[in-house]
């Protein structure tokens, strides 16, 4: 069996197949990394963004949930894991509509809060209402 189909892609669809995981084909830790990468690149949408406000003014790029739109936002919430993103409703910049997580490269992890300066962070707050 070929680990990767013709464009260099790992099929793991092949790999995870029954009689490959009980048959111990592949061990454990393969079997549950396989089905993590699954969870989180499966049926997402590559987006491109720009930076507003504070932090950082390079461009943005990641993967959003399949319903992401063009007017749709990347927050980072406090106490939330991963970025978020998030669609403005009716009443403007007040109330948002969650759509999902999603993966945005070079701000996991805090790496979006190491680019703003801890005064900057204080000050440039916003408060609104998730639906």
């Amino acid at each position: 069996m070929f680990l990767t189909d013709n464009n260099g892609h790992i099929r793991t669809t092949e790999l995870l197949a029954p009689e490959n995981v009980t048959s111990n084909a592949n061990p454990q830790v393969i079997t549950e990394y396989l089905k993590r990468v699954q969870a989180v690149t499966w049926n997402r949408k590559f987006f491109e963004a720009e930076t507003s406000g504070i932090g950082a003014s390079d461009p943005l790029f990641g993967l959003g949930p399949p319903e992401t739109q063009n007017d749709d936002r990347i927050c980072i919430l406090y106490g939330c894991s991963v970025p978020c993103i998030l669609r403005p409703k009716a009443n403007g910049n007040v109330l948002f509509q969650f759509i999902g997580e999603a993966y945005v490269h070079g701000r996991m992890d805090g790496e979006a809060i190491f680019t703003v300066s801890p005064d900057k962070l204080k000050t440039q707050k916003t408060t609104f209402c998730v639906i």
